[in-house]
């Protein structure tokens, strides 16, 4: 159980490190 949730916490801090360098890269344009 834990490790299901240790996986999808490790997809979301993917998915936000994503965002935030998206938004560096819009910001720098």
């Amino acid at each position: 159980m834990s490790f299901i949730i240790k996986k999808e916490n490790e997809g979301k801090s993917r998915k936000q490190a994503k965002i935030a360098g998206l938004n560096k890269f819009l910001q720098i344009y």
